[in-house]
């Protein structure tokens, strides 16, 4: 309003100004992503994970080879081996952007795995063990092959014919005996196929146990990847004590001979003993802890892990297995690289009731291979709990979903580090038996997250029930089509699971898919794929009805 004077008196005027507020800037965008695997096979399915920053609204892809994309975040496999180009424009509505990368796509390859040991045999305290393994064809097309024992003392691989379908699966409920005719004995079981013009995209499950008073008591052991066959390589999660003892095995996969320097290391971090382990080509050995170590004998050790310094390249698997004194019941433990990155991700640990009376709890075990300081946080449910780890020292971390000041719950357990390469983790989620002792399983860290994954050899019957989850490893919500598939390929169930940013989810196979009659599956195959790029993680696991004993299998 304005106002006027004079000597002939006042005068006003008014007028509304409209002051609007500015208008949001709207950043520039700058075109980045990767894609995985880094050097891909012909016919391998590549992820390219968006990474741009701006805001972008829209993705123009090439992919070198005349194919082309406008998703975020799409996936695409070539099918001939080359050099290819890659280019993405991204766009908002005042810039674009253009980034360009160049892939490498090898030649079909052949495809190798590894199950570390597999049993017909007996064991302290009454037990007598044995191997089930199923192998799952997730590829397009046959794979042909062959199944190898690799057995212990010098002995001579043996070899039997592999042929599956496009998504047939088959299980061996006595491994040694159904496949090579075996009694009696030990070994690793090596898996070599071909495809008729593409590397096979086999998945397995191997589950080792013995038979107790009632019902089973066993250990999921993992396909073996080149991640686990490094020069150095790690363990935690060892114990020998009144409650527990511990069978250290190592596998040779390599055509000559090769030897492993190991190094123990008690809770705090002192250096117990170390000794020096020749493994003949194709060849296997597993034995007590004293054995290798005959330091431990009359001593009581609760926190063990070790280093393996092995001098090929590719060549050994080192494993253990501890197991419970009271109720024979084992939990099987890999060695593995120390990881890189930021992150590791246990997919599933809990404080929780479960059928048939049981009670479930988690520990978890983190081990520092370096000469420094790691300091760690750990982030449970939005929670977030910081762990110093001193070098060469397994911090202990004992039902550890009450340290985060919970009664009950489950969920992922995320373990963040600053720096190059984070600890080495070992985790055991198990129920207590009436009678003491406990039935459990051990449930590696993981930083493998895809867009497909399967899980092979999950049982459904009068015997056993089968648990399936979930993780989502990225900052927001996606979509999972989850599918039961049975042993000839055909499609049992569908479901549709979306889940949140860092999230975790587990069903039974009865809530997932009600249309089933889980009495009467028999053995399963869980197909889950997400369209939102490398997220996904995918699990299972097997309970014993009778024992309350679970396995774990982490999905491929």
């Amino acid at each position: 309003m304005l106002t006027v004077s004079g000597s002939g008196g006042q005068s006003q005027a008014t007028r509304g100004v409209t002051v609007s507020a500015p208008a949001p800037v709207i950043p520039n965008v700058v075109a980045a992503f990767d894609f995985a695997p880094a050097s891909p096979n012909v016919h391998d399915s590549v992820t390219f994970t968006d990474r741009s920053t701006g805001s972008p609204a829209a993705w123009s892809w090439s992919f070198g080879d005349g194919a082309t994309s406008t998703a975020q975040n799409p996936v695409h496999a070539y099918a001939a081996p080359g050099i290819y180009i890659i280019n993405v424009t991204i766009f908002n509505s005042v810039s674009s952007s253009a980034a360009t990368r160049s892939i490498t796509v090898n030649p079909a390859a052949a495809y190798r795995s590894l199950v570390s040991v597999s049993a017909q045999t007996s064991g302290v305290g009454g037990s007598a063990w044995r191997t089930e393994l199923t192998v799952f064809n997730a590829g397009n097309e046959a794979a042909t092959g062959q199944y190898l024992f690799l057995p212990g003392a010098g002995g001579s691989a043996l070899s039997r014919p592999l042929y599956l379908g496009s998504k047939q699966s088959v299980t061996f409920g006595n491994a040694l005996l159904d496949l090579f005719g075996m009694s009696s004995g030990a070994g690793a079981i090596a898996i070599e196929a071909s495809g008729t013009t593409i590397t096979p995209t086999l998945k397995l499950t191997s589950r080792t146990f013995t038979s107790g008073a009632s019902g089973t008591y066993g250990q999921g052991v993992p396909n073996v990847g080149s991640a686990n066959l490094q020069t150095t390589i790690f363990l935690t999660g060892l114990e020998s004590d009144a409650d527990y003892r511990t069978n250290l095995g190592l596998v040779n996969r390599s055509d000559s001979a090769a030897s492993a320097l190991l190094t123990l290391y008690n809770g705090s971090g002192a250096y117990v003993a170390s000794t020096t382990v020749s493994v003949a080509a194709d060849n296997f050995q597993q034995a007590s802890l004293a054995s290798f170590f005959p330091a431990v004998t009359g001593r009581s050790f609760s926190a063990l892990s070790l280093r393996a310094d092995v001098s090929v390249a590719g060549a050994v698997s080192v494993y253990a297995s501890v197991v419970d004194n009271r109720t024979q019941d084992p939990i099987y433990v890999q060695a593995s690289a120390q990881p890189s990155g930021s992150r590791s991700t246990i997919p599933a640990i809990g404080r929780a009731p479960g059928a048939n009376g049981t009670f479930w709890r988690s520990d978890v075990r983190l081990f520092n291979p370096t000469s420094s300081i790691l300091g760690l946080t750990l982030r449970y449910q939005g929670a977030s709990m910081p762990v110093t780890v001193l070098p060469n020292q397994t911090a202990v971390l004992s039902d550890v979903v009450s340290q985060f000041g919970a009664t009950s719950g489950s969920g992922s357990l995320d373990i963040l580090w600053n720096g190059n390469a984070g600890p080495i983790v070992a985790s055991r989620t198990y129920t207590a038996a009436p009678s003491g002792g406990t039935y459990g399983q051990s449930i590696d860290a993981t930083q493998a997250f895809t867009s497909d994954s399967y899980v092979p050899g999950l049982r459904s019957d009068s015997s056993f029930r089968s648990n399936v989850g979930f993780v989502n490893g990225g900052d927001s919500t996606i979509g999972i089509n989850a599918t039961l598939l049975s042993t000839n390929g055909q499609t049992l169930a569908s479901a549709f699971v979306q889940l949140g940013p860092h999230a975790q989810t587990q069903y039974s196979l009865a809530s997932l898919f009600p249309t089933v009659n889980v009495v009467s599956l028999g053995t399963v195959t869980l197909q889950a794929h997400t369209d939102s790029g490398p997220l996904l993680f995918a699990y299972g696991s097997i309970i014993d009805n009778t024992s309350g004993d679970p396995v774990f299998f982490a999905g491929e």
